[in-house]
């Protein structure tokens, strides 16, 4: 089931005219579809490797990429065929694209992310980020058959890999793709970034070749263009001239005129071409730095800084990129937090009991988020990574960028979905309010993390698909958990391991209501280690009062 894909072609235009133009014996046809430089069949008709196009059986197939070419045009894009990611049968499925070596890219402007089926979630994910998302109505209700979304990306592509979720009992088929606009429902258009060439006026041609721009004779063209004077061509121009003046006197002045402003205009072209760089990429480096502020709480931290405090405390400070880079060495990349700073303590093994202590203290802080702060607040970002570790395994739940303070009177928050792709509650997929319990739903995938030592999607297809959820519960479905358990977990009690597994499938539940809260997830964890807690403080007690007694003895 092939669907259309636009790519957006950028290549550098100076190495293209530096490039000897394709030989009278290079091949411009494929079947249907022209093949014009820096396109070529043969070797030497290419501009290089990545443009070289194979012909079979009548078909233009791009060779560095494997994708068959409907359309080809010199203003820098063209069309490829691209198979459509579906769920009936996965293995017949492209899993991911990949662009990251060649100069194409995906365009923004002419391609939607398009999903079909009933009560979906279809999105594109690229390095586990969501970069596309629709998700489709459920069927029946109104007497549909069929449902169907699409939504534009967020800006031009590499690269992506589609992925529906569906709910486990489904048995119908679900598709995703990239396709191009003119396929979808509806015409968009938004800004991007293109480096497109033209003739000079007065030129025509293809612009991507050496000498590819002619002059046009518009005395010949145009035989009216003087009116009663007389009529010369030149190059890239004309002139009218009258009897009084020689012809060959215009031709010297003209031609002296366009070398000047050939030359000063190549000068100011360099220039204006060199300050537009300079532009677009401090205004990508300044709209980066202001998302990276506004995503990790910086307007929440500057609202707080501003705010009037009592005379006795001292008012915070905000330091900007270039005093923290003197603190950061310059940023070095050893001082990265998840990056180094945790290699492996060998005076405290990874245990079960760190396992288990670990996921108490994370549902402690989210139980204090929901239940005791002054407002409820949902962290709306709960994975691995926001869970910091000391040197002793002490948790510390971090990156609050995306949380939401909440009215005791409310019980969701209703906003676009936003979040790490693996962790997210279905149902916030679905109808776009995030609840308490849509923590509790990634808490869950924390839980199973700990259990199984496993990432929350699979770099490959299972038969259960990319989502460790979905492969934990199937498990435990099969009664098949001791063989998906990290090798450091079975070494604990299999009453306290089985006690944690049956709260994350109570976490993964697909409806959010039958979910227990963090409180009553924090109550529960504590209560599967208070025991062996309470054990180790009545020997720490016992060892103490030995010594003591001693020491009276004496």
């Amino acid at each position: 089931m092939p669907f259309l894909i636009i790519l957006l072609l950028i290549w550098p235009v100076m190495a293209i005219f530096a490039q000897p133009s394709p030989s009278s014996k290079c091949t411009s046809k494929c079947g249907n579809v022209t093949i014009p430089f820096p396109f070529g069949i043969e070797e030497s008709c290419a501009m290089d490797g990545y443009f070289k196009v194979d012909c079979n059986s009548s078909k233009p197939y791009l060779r560095e990429i494997n994708l068959e070419v409907l359309d080809l045009s010199i203003d820098s894009t063209m069309r490829v065929s691209y198979s459509v990611y579906n769920t009936c049968d996965p293995t017949q499925n492209l899993a991911t694209a990949n662009l990251k070596t060649t100069p194409f890219i995906f365009s923004q402007t002419k391609n939607r992310i398009l999903g079909i089926g009933c009560g979906n979630y279809s999105l594109l994910s690229n390095d586990d980020s969501v970069i596309a998302q629709c998700s489709t109505t459920t069927c029946g209700r109104n007497g549909n058959s069929l449902s169907y979304c699409q939504s534009t990306i967020g800006s031009p592509l590499k690269g992506f890999a589609p992925f529906i979720e569906t709910s486990p009992d489904d048995q119908e088929c679900h598709y995703a793709a990239l396709v191009e606009e003119g396929s979808a429902c509806s015409c968009f258009s938004s800004d991007s970034p293109t480096v497109r060439c033209n003739c000079l006026r007065g030129f025509q041609g293809n612009p991507y070749l050496l000498d590819g721009c002619q002059d046009i004779d518009e005395c010949a063209t145009n035989t009216t263009i003087c009116g009663s004077q007389n009529c010369e061509n030149f190059i890239g121009g004309y002139n009218c001239y009258s009897s009084a003046r020689s012809k060959s006197e215009e031709s010297k002045v003209n031609m002296i005129i366009l070398g000047l402003n050939t030359s000063f205009g190549t000068l100011f072209l360099l220039i204006g071409a060199w300050w537009l760089y300079v532009v677009i990429k401090r205004r990508k480096e300044i709209k980066l730095k202001e998302n990276n502020f506004k995503r990790n709480g910086g307007l929440l931290l500057q609202q707080q800084l501003t705010t009037s405090f009592s005379g006795s405390v001292d008012r915070g400070k905000m330091f900007d990129s270039k005093e923290l880079g003197k603190s950061a060495d310059h940023f070095n990349e050893n001082r990265i937090l998840g990056q180094g700073g945790q290699e492996q303590n060998e005076d405290l093994p990874f245990t079960w009991d760190i396992h288990l202590r670990i996921a108490t203290e994370i549902a402690g802080a989210l139980s204090y988020l929901h239940s005791a702060a002054s407002l409820p607040i949902y962290h709306r970002d709960i994975k691995s990574s926001n869970i910091l570790l000391d040197y002793k395994y002490r948790v510390k739940v971090a990156d609050f960028g995306t949380s939401k303070s909440v009215p005791v009177d409310h019980t969701h928050v209703t906003t676009r979905v936003q979040g790490t792709f693996g962790y997210c509650d279905p149902e916030y997929f679905q109808s776009n309010q995030f609840t308490d319990k849509s923590d509790v739903y990634s808490y869950g995938v924390v839980l199973v993390e700990l259990l199984t030592g496993q990432k929350p999607i699979f770099s490959t297809i299972t038969e259960q698909g990319r989502s460790l959820a979905s492969y934990f519960i199937n498990s435990m479905e099969e009664d098949n958990l001791y063989e998906i358990l990290d090798a450091q977990v079975k070494l604990g009690m299999e009453e306290e391991i089985m006690a944690m597994a049956n709260l994350a499938m109570r976490c993964l539940n697909l409806h959010g209501k039958q979910r227990p809260t963090m409180k009553e997830v924090a109550m529960e964890v504590e209560g599967v280690r208070a025991p062996k807690r309470n054990s180790n403080v009545q020997v720490e007690h016992n060892y103490e009062t030995f010594k003591y007694k001693g020491l009276e003895v004496t």
